[in-house]
Parts: structure tokens; sequence; C-alpha cells
């Protein structure tokens, strides 16, 4: 995965978040309002207006809650596993630097 410490404005359009190859196909995908974790994150990653990243990154993690509690119900799923604890994080990174108030810098 490409580093997340770009300038929101910087994040290139390339960003790769997960191979959906590589999804479980034994568990139902989580989604969030009708839309796949991988989709919320991805769209978090590249969003440039920062009034809308809480939001965006709100969505993401709620739907990454509900599909590690999903994945957590069955053996196996250890690549997918892996990419939302990755997403997770790299979420927690975008929240602190770039949904800070001006007055917080």
């Amino acid at each position: 995965m490409t580093s997340l410490l770009y300038h929101c404005g910087t994040v290139p359009n390339s960003v790769t978040v997960l191979d959906m190859h590589t999804l479980s196909t034994e568990v139902p995908v989580a989604v969030n309002n009708g839309r796949h974790w991988a989709e919320l994150y991805k769209e978090g990653l590249l969003e440039v207006d920062r009034s809308k990243l809480p939001q965006l990154i709100e969505q993401a993690e709620a739907a990454i809650r509900e599909r590690l509690l999903l994945l957590s119900q069955v053996v196996g799923n250890d690549e997918e596993r892996q990419s939302l604890l990755d997403a997770s994080r790299n979420l927690e990174v975008l929240r602190r630097f770039y949904c800070k108030q001006p007055s917080d810098s």
C-alpha cells in the first residue's frame, strides 16, 4: 500500500485499496448504506475537501468494524483481515492530521 501521509490534495488517483479478488467469498460483504468498506475507505483517502473528511472517515470506520466482526466468526481470511486493520490505522492517521480544527495546529 502506498504511504498515506500525503497532503489530501496530492494522494494519487492510482492508490490501490484492495484487490477485490482477495475478499472472502465465504463471508457476506459488509456494507454501509449499500457501499462496500473498501469503496468508502478509498473515497476518504482521495477526498480533498477537509470539511467532508470526518463524515467519510466515520462511514469507512463503521463499515470496517462491521466487516471485522463478520470475519471474526470464520477461520481464515487473514489477508482481508490485515487489509482491514491497515485501513483502520490509515484512517486514524487521516483523522489526526487532516481533521484538526485550525486552532489545534
